[in-house]
C-alpha cells in the first residue's frame, strides 16, 4: 500500500507554520481535481523485466544478501550540483530497497489504498486519491517542514512485477518524478525498490544535510511501513 509514498513524501518540504490553514484541502481544490482530465485508470503500462541502469543493490551479491537474508533496508541518497548557463542546478536522487514478508498480490493490492496513510503515521496530515483522474493529493509534515503535492500516477505491470510511476504535477517540488517497484521474490515474500529524482535551483535544506536527512528518514519510514504491511497480512490470515 504505502511503499510508494513512504519514500517520496520526505522530498517535497518547504518551511511554514505547522498550523498554516493554507495546507488544508479546500472544497475548491476538490472540484478542480474532479474537473481535471479523466485518465483511463484501467489502462496499464508494461513494466520492464530489468531496471536500467542496474541499481547498487544488484551489483554486489553480498549487498543483495543484506536485504534478502538480514532483512536490511538499504537507502542511497544525495545531491549533485552543476553550472548551467551561469546558474547552479541541484539534482536530488534517492534509491531504496528492501524485502517484505507478504505475497506480491497482497502488496500490489495495498499499494493503492493511499487514504489509509494518516492512520499509519501522523506525518501524513491529509491524503486524497482521485482514481478517475489517477491523481493523488498529499499534505505531509515532519520536523517543522510541510509539503502539499498533487501527483499524477501510472500503473505498470509484468509477470511477477507491479509498479507505480508518478510525477509531481502541482505544489511543492513540482516536476519531481519517481516510481516504486514490487517484485515477487519467493513464496510469501516481495522485493520492493524505489527511485526518485528532482532537479531545481533551490534546495529545501542545506546541501550538506539533504543526503543524510533523506537516508535516515527514508529508512525509518520504510521499516515502519514494512511492519504495518506484515501485521496487516498476519491479521488477514
Amino acid at each position: 500500500m504505502k511503499l510508494f509514498l513512504v519514500f517520496m513524501a520526505w522530498f517535497s518540504f518547504e518551511i511554514v507554520d505547522a498550523s498554516a490553514d493554507k495546507y488544508k484541502f479546500k472544497e475548491s481544490d476538490w472540484h478542480s481535481l474532479k474537473k481535471s482530465k479523466t485518465v483511463e485508470s484501467h489502462k496499464v503500462g508494461e513494466a520492464k523485466p530489468l531496471v536500467r541502469p542496474i541499481p547498487f543493490w544488484r551489483k554486489s551479491e553480498k549487498v543483495f544478501e543484506r536485504i534478502t537474508e538480514e532483512r536490511e533496508i538499504l537507502v542511497s541518497a544525495g545531491v549533485t550540483s552543476k553550472e548551467v548557463r551561469a546558474e547552479t542546478w541541484h539534482k536530488m536522487k534517492m534509491k531504496a530497497a528492501g524485502l517484505v514478508s507478504v505475497p506480491l498480490s497482497f502488496a500490489a493490492e495495498q499499494v493503492w489504498k493511499f487514504e489509509t496513510l494518516p492512520k499509519v503515521s501522523s506525518s501524513f496530515e491529509e491524503v486524497k486519491f482521485f482514481p478517475r483522474q489517477m491523481k493523488l493529493y498529499m499534505h505531509v509534515s515532519a520536523i517543522g517542514f510541510h509539503a502539499r503535492m498533487i501527483m499524477q500516477l501510472e500503473k505498470r505491470v509484468n509477470d511477477g512485477i507491479h509498479e507505480i510511476h508518478w510525477t509531481n504535477v502541482e505544489g511543492s517540488f513540482k516536476g519531481m518524478k519517481g516510481y516504486v517497484r514490487l517484485e515477487k521474490y519467493s513464496r510469501g515474500k516481495t522485493f520492493f525498490s524505489t527511485r526518485s529524482v528532482y532537479e531545481s535551483k533551490k534546495l529545501p535544506l542545506p546541501k550538506a544535510l539533504v543526503g543524510i536527512g533523506m537516508e535516515v528518514v527514508a529508512k525509518a519510514a520504510a521499516s515502519g511501513m514494512r511492519d504495518f504491511l506484515e501485521k496487516a497480512y498476519d491479521t488477514k490470515l
